[in-house]
C-alpha cells in the first residue's frame, strides 16, 4: 500500500529537488524517497547505544560511591535479604563504614 504526499516547499527547495532529479535521474517521488531513507538511517543510526536509557540515570538514590563498589553494596543486600548474622561480604571499605556509622 502507498500513500500520497502533498508538501509545499519554498523555491530553493524545489531548486535542490529538481537538480537532485537531475544528477540522478529519478523522479521527484524517487528524491523524496531517497532522501527521507537516508535522513532516516542518518537519525537512528546516529543514536548512542543506551540512549534510551538517559531518563533513567541518575533517577534514583542510593550511595555516591555505588558505581564503584557496586558488587559490594549487593554482598550487603544479600546477606541483610537471606540472613542478619551471615554476613557474605568479609572486606570493609570506607564507603561501607561510612554508611554504617550514619
Amino acid at each position: 500500500m502507498t500513500s500520497r504526499l502533498n508538501a509545499r516547499m519554498d523555491q530553493e527547495l524545489a531548486r535542490k529537488v529538481k537538480y537532485l532529479r537531475e544528477r540522478t535521474g529519478s523522479s521527484t517521488t524517487g528524491v523524496i524517497i531517497a532522501s527521507i531513507e537516508a535522513f532516516y538511517t542518518r537519525f537512528t543510526q546516529s543514536e548512542e547505544p543506551g540512549v534510551g536509557l538517559r531518563e533513567f540515570v541518575g533517577c534514583a538514590d542510593g550511595p555516591s560511591d555505588l558505581s564503584s563498589n557496586y558488587k559490594e553494596a549487593l554482598l550487603d543486600s544479600l546477606a541483610n535479604k537471606h540472613s542478619s548474622s551471615k554476613k557474605v561480604s568479609k572486606r570493609k571499605s570506607p564507603a561501607r563504614a561510612q554508611r554504617r556509622a550514619k
